[in-house]
């Protein structure tokens, strides 16, 4: 029997119960996140942007559902795990908040991932510097 009392116990009879039960809370957390989608998505904006869904929303309509810089629509391959609609990503300076979460002052704007992918490594200067360096040696 399991002293409930001990941590060491309990922490033991957690880390045995999650593996011969994982199989089903991964399934009950998958379907969990697949019933409550938008309450998933609008926490995650609300943290790494500081912004509400609605304000995520908005900045979709001011750019007509349309990728800032290419101006394509999002493909919806690239957010299969998405339920419907294919959104934009979040672009934010990255000078502006170190890390991951933002202050949600520094957003310029919604890009297809292909666009932001790309701006990532634009933004690395000492990689863009060297990857030009490497292009230029085979010209």
């Amino acid at each position: 029997m399991i002293d409930w009392n001990d941590i060491a116990q309990r922490r033991k009879y957690g880390r045995e119960y999650y593996y011969l039960h994982k199989k089903e809370q991964q399934d009950r957390n998958l379907k969990n996140y697949k019933l409550n989608i938008d309450l998933y998505r609008a926490y995650d904006k609300k943290r790494k942007y500081g912004i509400s869904w609605d304000e995520y929303i908005n900045l979709h309509e001011e750019q007509k559902w349309l990728c800032a810089i290419c101006g394509k629509v999002q493909e919806r391959k690239a957010l299969k795990h998405y339920r419907e609609g294919s959104y934009l990503e979040v672009d934010h300076n990255h000078k502006c908040c170190s890390g991951k979460i933002t202050c949600g002052k520094c957003i310029r704007g919604l890009l297809c991932g292909r666009c932001n992918r790309k701006l990532a490594v634009l933004e690395d200067e000492e990689f863009f510097t060297k990857a030009v360096e490497y292009l230029n040696r085979y010209k």
